[in-house]
């Protein structure tokens, strides 16, 4: 996958929207295999900067079951990438680079680390605020690199990933 440049802009409400359009036409695809799905990324943080990009998070019975339907998601405009550096993981880009869908296999803990970010981060304001600040420099620093973009929030994304978990812990006791 080619880098592509990065573009922060102010949260849109249409965000959502977007996501649910999605929903319909991604139930058809995965049918009986679909577990779940859900918006996740900073498009789905109230008022922090995003790149406007919809990730989309689905929980899957069977990634063999996935693999099968690669090319229907081609015909809808879908690039697959197969793990993209997260073993376990099915990555699809639609060629527009609007979506960005992440597949696991239902039970995986990479599906519970992404929502516990979305979730702690829409719960504290305040941090979202911190990893919107993160997001504006790495922007300005590597503008014309989204993988180096990416790269370059891994560390504050680990450290959240820890308070998140934490945080979901003491919430469920």
């Amino acid at each position: 996958m080619k880098p592509n440049p990065v573009e922060l802009v102010p949260h849109d409400p249409e965000w959502s929207r977007k996501y649910a359009k999605e929903v319909p036409i991604l139930k058809g695809v995965f049918l009986e295999n679909l577990v779940s799905l859900h918006h996740i990324g900073s498009t789905s943080i109230p008022g922090i900067l995003a790149k406007p990009i919809i990730d989309i998070l689905g929980a899957v019975k069977s990634l063999d079951e996935v693999d099968k339907v690669v090319g229907y998601l081609e015909e809808l405009g879908f690039r697959a990438h197969g793990e993209m550096n997260i073993p376990g993981r099915r990555y699809f880009t639609r060629i527009d680079n609007s979506v960005h869908l992440h597949i696991f296999k239902e039970g995986d803990p990479q599906l519970a680390r992404h929502l516990t970010f979305c979730e702690f981060l829409i719960a504290h304001p305040e941090k979202a605020k911190a990893y919107e600040e993160l997001k504006k420099q790495c922007a300005s620093k590597f503008a014309d690199n989204s993988l180096k973009y990416a790269e370059s929030k891994t560390q504050f994304v680990r450290q959240m990933d820890e308070e998140a978990a934490l945080w979901k812990e003491s919430t469920c006791e």
